[in-house]
Protein backbone atom coordinates (compact mmCIF):
# COMPACT_ATOMS: atom_id res chain seq x y z
CA UNK A 1 0.00 0.00 0.00
CA UNK A 2 1.51 3.35 -1.18
CA UNK A 3 1.79 6.26 1.00
CA UNK A 4 -0.50 8.26 -1.88
CA UNK A 5 -2.97 5.53 -1.29
CA UNK A 6 -6.91 6.98 -0.49
CA UNK A 7 -6.89 6.37 2.97
CA UNK A 8 -10.86 7.78 2.97
CA UNK A 9 -11.97 5.52 0.81
CA UNK A 10 -10.06 2.66 1.58
CA UNK A 11 -11.19 3.07 4.94
CA UNK A 12 -14.82 2.03 4.11
CA UNK A 13 -13.54 -1.30 3.29
CA UNK A 14 -11.45 -1.89 6.57
CA UNK A 15 -13.48 -4.95 7.20
CA UNK A 16 -12.25 -6.57 4.03
CA UNK A 17 -8.44 -5.59 4.62
CA UNK A 18 -9.08 -7.42 8.42
CA UNK A 19 -10.90 -10.51 6.61
CA UNK A 20 -7.84 -10.52 4.60
CA UNK A 21 -5.14 -10.41 7.18
CA UNK A 22 -7.34 -12.56 8.90
CA UNK A 23 -7.22 -15.78 6.38
CA UNK A 24 -3.19 -15.53 6.47
CA UNK A 25 -3.00 -12.28 4.20
CA UNK A 26 0.38 -10.06 4.31
CA UNK A 27 0.16 -6.09 3.82
CA UNK A 28 3.02 -3.54 3.53
CA UNK A 29 1.96 -0.33 4.25
CA UNK A 30 4.01 2.96 4.02
CA UNK A 31 3.23 6.20 4.92
CA UNK A 32 1.01 7.99 7.70
CA UNK A 33 -1.91 5.52 8.29
CA UNK A 34 -4.17 8.63 9.24
CA UNK A 35 -7.54 6.65 9.06
CA UNK A 36 -8.91 3.55 11.04
CA UNK A 37 -7.71 0.97 8.65
CA UNK A 38 -6.89 -1.84 10.78
CA UNK A 39 -8.17 -2.63 14.39
CA UNK A 40 -4.91 -2.27 16.85
CA UNK A 41 -2.99 0.05 14.41
CA UNK A 42 -2.84 3.65 16.12
CA UNK A 43 -3.26 6.75 13.91
CA UNK A 44 0.12 8.27 12.73
CA UNK A 45 1.84 10.42 15.16
CA UNK A 46 4.22 13.42 13.54
CA UNK A 47 7.59 13.72 15.32
CA UNK A 48 8.15 15.65 18.18
CA UNK A 49 11.05 17.62 18.54
CA UNK A 50 13.37 19.58 15.70
CA UNK A 51 16.31 19.16 14.00
CA UNK A 52 17.96 16.27 12.76
CA UNK A 53 18.75 14.42 16.21
CA UNK A 54 14.82 13.98 15.95
CA UNK A 55 15.28 12.26 12.29
CA UNK A 56 17.88 10.21 13.06
CA UNK A 57 17.07 6.62 11.79
CA UNK A 58 18.18 3.85 14.48
CA UNK A 59 18.07 0.18 13.47
CA UNK A 60 16.17 -1.56 16.43
CA UNK A 61 16.59 -5.17 15.38
CA UNK A 62 17.45 -7.00 11.64
CA UNK A 63 14.96 -7.51 9.15
CA UNK A 64 15.83 -8.71 5.52
CA UNK A 65 14.48 -5.65 4.33
CA UNK A 66 16.89 -3.79 5.29
CA UNK A 67 20.17 -5.71 5.16
CA UNK A 68 23.11 -4.08 4.28
CA UNK A 69 21.36 -1.10 4.62
CA UNK A 70 23.10 2.54 6.86
CA UNK A 71 20.72 3.60 9.40
CA UNK A 72 22.82 7.40 7.65
CA UNK A 73 21.56 6.48 4.23
CA UNK A 74 18.01 6.32 5.94
CA UNK A 75 18.30 9.60 7.78
CA UNK A 76 19.89 11.18 5.35
CA UNK A 77 18.75 11.63 1.19
CA UNK A 78 20.43 14.27 -0.60
CA UNK A 79 21.93 15.58 2.38
CA UNK A 80 18.99 16.13 3.91
CA UNK A 81 17.23 14.53 7.18
CA UNK A 82 13.37 13.62 7.41
CA UNK A 83 12.53 11.91 3.79
CA UNK A 84 12.54 8.75 5.49
CA UNK A 85 10.05 9.31 7.71
CA UNK A 86 8.77 12.46 9.79
CA UNK A 87 6.90 10.36 12.64
CA UNK A 88 5.43 6.96 13.16
CA UNK A 89 2.19 5.08 13.32
CA UNK A 90 2.33 2.97 17.13
CA UNK A 91 2.98 -0.39 16.80
CA UNK A 92 0.56 -2.37 18.16
CA UNK A 93 1.10 -4.88 21.34
CA UNK A 94 3.37 -7.42 19.90
CA UNK A 95 5.16 -6.51 16.95
CA UNK A 96 8.74 -6.27 16.24
CA UNK A 97 9.87 -2.68 16.20
CA UNK A 98 12.98 -2.50 13.11
CA UNK A 99 13.42 0.67 12.87
CA UNK A 100 13.02 3.67 15.47
CA UNK A 101 13.19 7.78 14.70
CA UNK A 102 15.16 9.99 17.03
CA UNK A 103 16.65 9.78 20.35
CA UNK A 104 13.20 8.32 21.86
CA UNK A 105 13.80 5.90 19.09
CA UNK A 106 9.88 5.54 18.05
CA UNK A 107 9.00 2.66 15.82
CA UNK A 108 8.61 3.86 12.53
CA UNK A 109 9.31 0.46 11.07
CA UNK A 110 7.66 -2.69 12.33
CA UNK A 111 6.43 -6.22 11.38
CA UNK A 112 3.45 -7.56 13.41
CA UNK A 113 1.96 -10.72 13.05
CA UNK A 114 -1.10 -10.57 14.20
CA UNK A 115 -2.63 -13.18 16.50
CA UNK A 116 -5.48 -13.22 14.48
CA UNK A 117 -3.59 -14.12 11.43
CA UNK A 118 -2.18 -13.04 8.79
CA UNK A 119 1.18 -10.53 8.85
CA UNK A 120 1.73 -6.22 8.57
CA UNK A 121 4.80 -4.85 7.28
CA UNK A 122 4.65 -1.13 8.62
CA UNK A 123 6.76 1.93 6.93
CA UNK A 124 5.63 5.60 8.69
CA UNK A 125 7.10 7.27 5.51
CA UNK A 126 8.08 7.78 2.01
CA UNK A 127 7.26 4.64 -0.10
CA UNK A 128 10.28 2.15 0.13
CA UNK A 129 10.54 1.78 -3.37
CA UNK A 130 10.94 5.36 -3.90
CA UNK A 131 14.22 4.32 -2.84
CA UNK A 132 15.37 1.81 -5.72
CA UNK A 133 17.55 4.28 -7.89
CA UNK A 134 19.17 5.54 -5.21
CA UNK A 135 23.21 6.45 -5.31
CA UNK A 136 23.05 5.00 -1.19
CA UNK A 137 22.99 1.78 0.60
CA UNK A 138 18.97 2.86 0.97
CA UNK A 139 18.55 1.39 -3.16
CA UNK A 140 18.36 -2.09 -1.32
CA UNK A 141 15.29 -1.76 0.14
CA UNK A 142 13.01 -2.12 -2.91
CA UNK A 143 14.55 -5.49 -4.56
CA UNK A 144 15.25 -6.75 -0.59
CA UNK A 145 11.52 -5.94 0.08
CA UNK A 146 10.40 -8.17 -2.58
CA UNK A 147 12.43 -11.05 -1.68
CA UNK A 148 11.36 -11.31 1.59
CA UNK A 149 7.44 -11.01 -0.12
CA UNK A 150 8.35 -13.77 -1.75
CA UNK A 151 9.91 -16.07 0.78
CA UNK A 152 7.03 -15.12 3.25
CA UNK A 153 4.57 -16.04 0.32
CA UNK A 154 5.94 -19.14 0.16
CA UNK A 155 5.82 -19.94 4.10
CA UNK A 156 9.45 -19.08 5.06
CA UNK A 157 9.01 -16.45 7.64
CA UNK A 158 11.77 -14.38 8.20
CA UNK A 159 11.73 -12.23 11.49
CA UNK A 160 13.70 -9.77 13.36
Amino acid sequence: MSMLTDQASLSRHADKLESFLDRGGLLVVNGHMAYPLLADVAPFLPQSGHGTDALAVHRLADHPVFAGVAEEDLTFRRGVAGFYGRGHNPPPDGAIALNGLGAGKVALDWLWRRPKGGTVFMHGGLDLWAYAGDPTSAARMAPQLLNWLKSEMRGETCDA
